[in-house]
């Protein structure tokens, strides 16, 4: 083939050659050969397709031209097949291997550490949750045990950020992690490996129970199964589900969250392909056909794909209402094309848009959204300094002091999203670094002591702080209430 093309090619330039008067465009062009465009060649053999004597196939040659390019030069192709797709959706397009690899752990919430969820109490970090099959669940580790020491360093005083990022390291090596477990001390030794963060997370709420879903994948399934399980336990049937900034994520993944959810044989979603033989709908495999549970999804605009199928079904199924602001839009399935290695050139692969889904009702929601039932915005509001205790700017404070001037800080600092644990007039290790990470944000020297300075700018920045009110969740909170008065 190459040799044929080498030919074609020729035959192409002499033909350039003997026709310049009669494309003085082409004649005109002082382009280096390196900068010449495909116009240029599209309008060559178009030339001599026209004026050849017998049939010329410009299919056959624009191929030639192609083979001959790429032949010489094979690391073109991956720039060729991304130049290619480049004019498709948004959501269409090459991805070289590193993309790629990226891509599917971004989709899986994959990182290097151990499985464990950590949160930080007052005093102490204690590990909330294990993860099923991880090396964390394989070394011992128990939901309640409190962490002492991380390789041999004590973390009593670590933030949850700090010991993630010790707790974290290269696949393969180890982490020895020092507990308190029923009053003994135990160093559990796990080995760090590929894991997924949590996509889920739940609380209970006054009358009602909330569970944020920030993507669905592989593990949201199962996640969701331990939340429900701990709902109907309390016999909590009013849920709110918090999809907001929900990108989206498996389908597999969404479609075994709503088996939990919806009603058996009720139609979840369906795909709709280029060719109607290839059109597909899904339905609920649950195993129950009724359900007693009343659900709020809340959603925004940056709710998107999975995530509006997801509040589709629990709308046109009849299972809750959507409140919030309307949906993102995007509507549409994408795919991979799986494409092979040529030669010693590995490739990545097309990521295609290849069709649209649907809601259970018939509507297409591709770049219009979803509009809620009950629409509310969250609003930029200021803090109400009456609120507050007065600071009263007397003396600096550190680990171990008590005192109101000491609620007052804490009061604010929290108001303004710094965790600081239980609001009250002790200078705690929680206070301490709220205090560390406040000055740190300010600018200030961060060591962890409330400093008269400290005090003036977090007193100023309080005063002229304004902050994002939830107003979508207390609406959520609020309807469940009324729904329980009534």
């Amino acid at each position: 083939m190459k040799k044929l093309s080498k030919k074609i090619i020729a035959t192409v330039l002499g033909a350039s050659i003997g026709i310049c008067s009669a494309l003085p465009a082409f004649a005109e062009s002082a382009q280096p050969a390196e900068t010449l465009e495909s116009s240029y060649v599209k309008a060559i053999v178009d030339s001599v397709a026209e004026r050849y004597r017998f049939n010329a196939d410009k299919e056959l040659m624009y191929e030639a031209v192609i083979d001959y390019v790429i032949g010489e030069n094979p690391e073109l192709l991956e720039g060729a097949i991304a130049a290619a797709t480049s004019g498709l959706d948004q959501f269409s397009g090459y991805m070289d291997r590193e993309t790629l690899s990226g891509f599917g752990d971004y989709i899986s919430q994959n990182y290097v550490g151990i499985g464990v969820e950590i949160t930080r109490e007052p005093g102490y970090l204690e590990v909330a949750g294990v993860m099923m099959g991880s090396p964390a669940e394989a070394a011992g580790f128990k939901v309640g045990d409190k962490i002492i020491a991380i390789d041999g360093e004590d973390a009593t005083g670590f933030s949850v950020d700090m010991a993630a990022s010790k707790v974290r390291g290269e696949k393969g090596t180890q982490v020895a992690i020092t507990v308190l477990r029923d009053g003994q001390k135990i160093t559990l030794v796990a080995n760090r490996d590929a894991v997924s963060a949590s996509t889920l997370h739940y609380a209970k709420l006054e009358h009602c129970g909330y569970i944020k879903i920030s993507q669905f994948n592989a593990s949201t399934p199962m996640e969701l199964e331990k939340a429900l399980a701990y709902f109907d336990n309390h016999g909590t049937k009013k849920l709110i589900f918090d999809v907001r900034d929900n990108p989206g994520g498996e389908l597999l993944g969404l479609l075994r969250c709503l088996y939990q959810l919806v009603p058996q044989d009720k139609l979840l979603t369906s795909i709709d392909y280029n060719g109607e033989d290839q059109d597909i709908s899904y339905y609920s495999k649950a195993k129950f056909k009724t359900t007693d549970r009343k659900i709020v999804v809340l959603i925004n605009k940056n709710s998107a794909s999975a995530a509006e199928l997801f509040a589709g079904a629990i709308r046109y199924n009849g299972l809750g209402v959507l409140m919030g602001e309307r949906s993102h839009g995007k509507g549409t399935v994408q795919e991979f094309m799986g494409l092979r290695s040529m030669g010693g050139l590995k490739l990545g692969d097309i990521k295609l848009t290849v069709a649209e889904y649907s809601l259970p009702n018939g509507e297409f929601i591709h770049k219009k959204g979803l509009e809620p039932d009950i629409p509310i915005e969250n609003k930029l509001l200021p803090l109400v300094s009456e609120d507050f205790k007065p600071i009263t700017f007397e003396a600096k404070f550190k680990l171990g002091d008590s005192g109101e001037s000491i609620l007052a800080i804490k009061q604010r600092l929290d108001a303004l999203g710094y965790q600081v644990g239980e609001v009250n007039d002790v200078f705690d290790k929680e206070l301490e670094l709220a205090t560390y990470s406040f000055q740190q944000d300010a600018g200030l020297y961060p060591y962890g002591v409330m400093d008269i300075t400290t005090q003036n700018f977090l007193n100023n920045v309080a005063d002229k702080a304004k902050v994002l009110k939830d107003l979508q969740l207390d609406a959520a909170v609020a309807y469940f209430k009324e729904k329980a008065v009534k």
